[in-house]
């Protein structure tokens, strides 16, 4: 051995080196591992790669593995058990309900074609005919009872202290029955039913277009954006389990399967691993040569951030340190410099 090699005793020098690393020389090197990750681009940070051969293990390890599923249902049931009381706009700032409204308020131009082809559709005709019958016949209804009310009022006209009312009164009925409300009457009771229900089937596609056009119509735009705000407050003050129950009508095994029953469709496209290649490409390409810090700073994310995530790498890293085989790994690297 060279006799200008330095000499090192592990036993003396491990022991030091890991008080060290206990006091702050943990932190100044936590701090330039920090600063060094910050100046990087994120393409380096995030190579195309690795990136999208983790996401490619991660959707077959979810779609081959029981375990993952069965952590997919009970990550549901454990959300659906953990409703928080009161309702979404208790946990929603106004910080965020302002841009919110800001956004729903907008008067927003409406394809009216496009409009119509989504609302023609068998199960849309289906709807409009039930509501629009229930609404026309119930009016027929009420206009019987109108003509009856009629009826019976003019039977009742009798001069008090007077005969013959069994006579006026079918005389008061002839009369009635005899005049256009009678005739209207005996109409809607013998034809009504038949004759609403005949124009709505003959008129179903036009009312769906006009009700698509009426949609579309510029004027209308301002009334469609104090809806959506309605809709909104709506969603803000319904209690959380109301909600709940209406988005789990699913059970969570149900759910689950149909995620990972998609996720093998997608998997087995021949151009699955292209396309997925083209997207990650085309977002590196839009921030990649972006700095960490850069990127953070333009999210508003600041260095608001930095001094917490320090103080927790910090404490790991002191963790970690303390570990027997930390210490066996200082010594090896000691010894073989001796």
């Amino acid at each position: 051995m060279s006799t200008d090699t330095p000499q090192f005793d592990p036993a003396i020098l491990v022991p030091f080196l890991l008080r060290s690393l206990n006091g702050t020389v943990t932190r100044d090197l936590v701090r330039l591992t920090v600063d060094f990750l910050l100046q990087q681009p994120l393409k380096n940070i995030v190579p195309l790669t690795l990136v999208q051969n983790q996401v490619t293990l991660f959707l077959h390890t979810m779609v081959q593995s029981s375990q993952t599923q069965a952590w997919l249902v009970q990550q549901i049931e454990q959300v659906q058990s953990l409703v928080p009381q009161g309702t979404p706009g208790d946990y929603l700032p106004s910080s965020i309900q302002e841009p919110l409204r800001r956004a729903l308020q907008q008067e927003v131009p409406i394809d009216t074609e496009l409009v119509h082809q989504l609302m023609d559709h068998p199960a849309m005709e289906s709807l409009f005919h039930d509501v629009l019958s229930s609404v026309l016949l119930d009016f027929t209804e009420t206009i019987k009872t109108w003509t009856q009310a009629a009826t019976s009022a003019t039977s009742s006209m009798r001069p008090k202290g007077m005969g013959g009312f069994g006579r006026l009164k079918a005389f008061g009925e002839k009369v009635v029955q005899n005049s256009p409300l009678g005739q209207i009457t005996q109409l809607i009771e013998q034809q009504a039913q038949q004759k609403v229900l005949q124009f709505l089937d003959q008129s179903i596609a036009s009312i769906i277009r006009r009700s698509a056009q009426e949609i579309g119509k510029p004027e209308n735009q301002a009334e469609q954006a104090q809806y959506r705000l309605h809709v909104l407050d709506v969603l803000l003050s319904t209690d959380n389990q109301r909600l709940l129950d209406q988005v789990t009508v699913f059970e969570p095994k149900f759910v689950v399967e149909t995620i990972i029953q998609t996720t093998q469709a997608i998997l087995e496209l021949p151009s699955f691993q292209e396309q997925l290649q083209v997207v990650l490409a085309q977002l590196l390409e839009a921030v990649g040569d972006q700095s960490v810090h850069d990127f953070l700073v333009e999210s508003d994310l600041g260095e608001d951030w930095r001094e917490e995530v320090e103080t927790y790498l910090v404490e790991m890293a002191q963790q970690i340190i303390q570990q027997p085989q930390f210490a066996d790994i200082l010594t090896a690297m000691v010894s073989a410099e001796t």
